[in-house]
């Protein structure tokens, strides 16, 4: 006996011909974007160029528009803690204002007081030093030579060997001059050779570079007693350079190297100032004479 088949229901035949309508739209939704496709690779660029700048202005005006609320909240918020710690600011400025006032009249005793001392001893005066501040126009970057070249040279009265310096001490010292130019040799150079003294344990040494970012000491006395922190400043042996110029501190020591760390910023270098040092009791022989 053979069974008849059932018919189909009205949901089976309605989701046949979902299916089949999908089918069917998905295939010209598929064929109509790449005719759009192929209709974009044909536009000229410059068009594209234009809609993609209009777009962005669009997008930008957008984007400021609803971040000058957060803005102005953000402003706001800034300027309030601002008067917030301006009492506390106010107060520790104060304390400085009074400690320096404290700082200056010592200065003022201390300095009639060297005054006196020199006339009883009948000590020569040095010679008034001058400051000239330039810009540095190029650096050397090289891995065998640390210099810098500045834009004044012999037109502003500036020397071979003037020690260069930034807010912090010693950097360098010029080794060559133009009409308007200087090379500046900084202190971490292979060939820097500085004569130096430590502040506090008067040591004398030599300040010497290796063109890395420290120093070392040469010729120090073997007992001598050192201890970190120590600063190193400027003998003045030879006349070359003026004394008591801040050059570095002892960073580090051992039985073979005293490690000097040189003053802050001195690679990092925008304007830096020239000490126009001339001492005129230095016997400079002329090149009949060294003939």
């Amino acid at each position: 006996m053979v069974k008849k088949s059932k018919p189909k229901s009205s949901f089976v035949k309605l989701s046949s011909y979902a299916k089949v309508t999908a089918y069917k739209f998905s295939t010209l939704l598929l064929i109509l974007f790449a005719c759009i496709l192929l209709f974009i690779d044909k536009i000229n660029y410059n068009n594209i160029s234009f809609l993609k700048g209009k777009f962005t202005d669009i997008t930008s005006y957008t984007l400021e528009l609803i971040g000058t609320p957060a803005k102005s909240v953000s402003s706001g918020m800034n300027k309030a803690s601002s008067i917030i710690n301006m009492y506390d600011n106010n107060e520790r400025l104060i304390n400085e204002n009074d400690a320096l006032r404290v700082w200056r009249e010592k200065a003022k005793t201390l300095q009639l007081e060297n005054d006196k001392l020199r006339l009883l001893l009948n000590s020569v005066n040095e010679d008034k030093i001058e400051y000239l501040t330039t810009r540095v126009i190029s650096s050397s970057g090289g891995s065998f030579v640390k210099t810098i070249i500045v834009n004044a040279g012999r037109k502003q009265g500036v020397l071979i060997g003037n020690p260069v310096v930034n807010r912090y001490g010693m950097i360098g010292r010029v080794v060559e001059i133009g009409e308007g130019a200087s090379r500046v040799l900084l202190v971490t150079d292979l060939n820097s050779q500085i004569p130096v003294l430590t502040e506090e344990s008067g040591y004398k040494a030599i300040l010497a570079g290796n063109n890395s970012s420290s120093l070392f000491l040469k010729f120090i006395n073997t007992h001598s007693v050192l201890k970190i922190g120590e600063r190193l400043i400027t003998s003045g042996d030879g006349g070359l350079i003026p004394a008591g110029l801040v050059i570095g501190s002892i960073d580090d020591i051992s039985a073979q190297k005293i490690i000097v760390k040189p003053v802050l910023g001195w690679d990092r270098l925008s304007f830096v100032r020239i000490i126009k040092y001339n001492n005129k009791n230095l016997f400079y022989p002329s090149k009949e004479q060294i003939q």
